[in-house]
Order: C-alpha cells, then structure tokens, then sequence
C-alpha cells in the first residue's frame, strides 16, 4: 500500500485528528447513507469492515449487529477498542495479507480503503473479501472518484489525498471483474463541500 503522508497528512494517521478531518467534511452524512440506504440491516446479522479507522460507522449501528473492524493503522484499532470496547472485535494486519479462517458474514464493508491499493492488490482483497460472505450477503464499497467533467474543489481535494489511487468509475469497475452482480452509480452530495464519491454494491 502506498499512501502520501508528507507535512499535514500525517495527522491524519493519529485517528483523533482523523476522525476529526473526516467530520468537518460531512462524514456523519457518508455514514449515514451507508447504514441508513444500501446496508439492509437485520437483526444479528454479522458486518466485517475493511479498513475500518478508528470504526466510528459504530456510532450508528444497532447494539444487534456483530461487527469485526480490521485495519493496518494500530492506532486506528486501539482508538475504537477504547471507545468501542465489547461493541465489536477489533484487529491490526495487513490486509494485503488478510486471513480469515472460517469467519463468515452478511455484509462487508470496503469504505475509502480501495484507492490505496494498486489494481492487483485491490482486486485480490475484493476477490478474497468476497470468498467471506454468506450466501445473499454483499459487499459495499465507497470511494472517491475522478469524474469528466469534475468540479475544480473535489478534483483538487482529490488529488491532494494521501490515496495514490484515485480511479475513474471504469477504473474501480474493473477491480470486480469476477463478480457478476454489480450495483455502481456516483454521488456528488455526500459531502458539505463539492466532491465525488463512488458506490459498488457486490453480490455474491
């Protein structure tokens, strides 16, 4: 994985700071929209987040849902071990090198994670992600994306992030090219400020 994480981003590794970024540009909107319209939550139904952060999409979860956080940023983990605590399970690797043994689940959950992996990686995590879902669960991903046109502010904010892998929606497309049930559109209003997002629902 390669990110930028030159001057100011590298307060964005220490997950207060992180997570405070992230709200100011409209983060509680993008939680909300997943858990709210593209989730079809249930009752106990199991959720595995990849690249979770410090996994504050658990602030609107139902107490119900069993949730698995992993990340490759320990500090990340250890901040929702201690505001989360019993509320999920929480573990640090690389997920590059990710190995689930028998675990299974209902939805998983790709968000911001997949423009820092270069195609091989990100098609192989999406590959093997999906190889954990339960017959009629799906996988979500949300990124950002390069859109033709774009508005001036979310393309620079775009190019300006720690991600080295920023993709047109054809691009992120392309990283599921085993799946065979795709959901995918674009959403310019998820943020309170101009930017882009892309949405990929996965069926196994």
């Amino acid at each position: 994985m390669e990110e930028n994480n030159k001057g100011i981003r590298r307060l964005l590794r220490l997950p207060n700071a992180y997570s405070t970024f992230q709200n100011l540009l409209g983060a509680k909107k993008v939680r909300e929209f997943i858990v709210n319209e593209t989730l079809d939550l249930k009752p106990a139904i199991k959720i595995l987040d990849l690249g979770c952060g410090p996994a504050d999409i658990l602030t609107l979860l139902p107490d119900s849902i069993q949730y698995t956080g992993i990340d490759y940023n320990d500090s990340y983990i250890q901040s929702a071990k201690q505001k989360f605590m019993s509320r999920g399970k929480f573990l640090c690797c690389d997920l590059n090198e990710l190995e689930i043994q028998s675990e299974t689940y209902d939805r998983i959950l790709l968000i911001g994670f997949l423009h820092h992996l270069n195609d091989e990686n990100a098609s192989a995590l999406i590959s093997k992600a999906m190889t954990f879902l339960n017959p009629g669960g799906f996988l979500i991903a949300l990124e950002n994306v390069r859109t033709t046109p774009q508005n001036k502010i979310a393309r620079y904010l775009i190019d300006k992030d720690r991600g080295q892998y920023v993709r047109n929606q054809e691009g992120y497309v392309k990283l599921f090219k085993n799946s065979k049930n795709l959901e995918c559109f674009i959403r310019t209003d998820l943020f309170r400020i101009p930017y882009s997002h892309i949405f990929i629902k996965s069926f196994r």
